[in-house]
């Protein structure tokens, strides 16, 4: 076998294996997120899998995996009322960013 076809192999055991995880997660009412990062060929490809709080209707007291997908959608734009940054919308971006540095 080529190392083309392992890791051709590799990604579709990866994604079984994400499709029973989630399968599990949604019958026992778990929310889960993965993020896996697949490099071939000088491109890196990231696979992402949620099942959200809101989605199997569970309550988290400390709900990150919302956050984290929602982090994950390029299109995310922050618009915040005035025409300057003030110290409030200073510490939200501040808390958004350690926020997503702990997701790296």
């Amino acid at each position: 076998m080529s190392a083309e076809e392992n890791k051709k192999n590799v990604h579709m055991e990866l994604e079984e294996r994400l499709t029973d995880l989630m399968r599990f997660c949604i019958d026992n009412d778990i929310p889960f997120f993965s993020t896996f990062a697949l490099e071939e060929n000088g491109k890196t490809t990231y696979v992402n899998r949620a099942v959200t709080p809101i989605e199997l209707n569970v309550e988290l007291s400390n709900d990150r995996i919302t956050k984290y997908a929602a982090s994950l959608n390029e299109n995310l734009v922050l618009r915040f009322k005035g025409s300057r940054p003030n110290v409030v919308t200073g510490d939200v971006v501040a808390n958004m960013l350690d926020e997503m540095d702990d997701l790296m």
